[in-house]
């Protein structure tokens, strides 16, 4: 009985873990107003590291979190703070800003790796 309980909840953990470490990596797409946006993103249990450069300008990044295919984070950029919420989807993110809501959702794509 015990082992069929480990099982089932490794499998019913499975989709979340995927889904996390879907996350790893870069990330890639434009702002409303057509600035580039990249965004490395590296996942730990349930901590997110970021980084976020919009246009030439890299954001502060605090705050970043994980749980199942949503992550939330906190950006310092041009001297003022947003948090941010997005939910990953296969090689694409739906991201947003809390106070904006997600019907304003910018899209990232999987970025390719350079070549070297």
């Amino acid at each position: 009985m015990n082992s069929t309980v480990r099982v089932l909840a490794f499998v019913l953990a499975m989709p979340v873990l995927l889904a996390q470490a879907g996350l790893n990596g870069r990330w890639a797409g434009q702002t409303p107003n057509g600035q580039a946006i990249v965004m490395d993103l590296t996942v730990k249990g349930e901590s997110l590291a970021v980084t976020m450069t919009v246009g030439k300008e890299q954001a502060a990044i605090e705050n970043g979190k994980v749980a199942g295919t949503t992550f939330t984070f906190t950006a310092t950029m041009g001297g003022g703070s947003e948090a941010f919420t997005g939910e990953v989807s296969g090689d694409e993110i739906k991201m947003w800003m809390d106070d904006r809501g997600p019907a304003a959702a910018i899209t990232l794509k999987r970025a390719t790796p350079a070549r070297e």
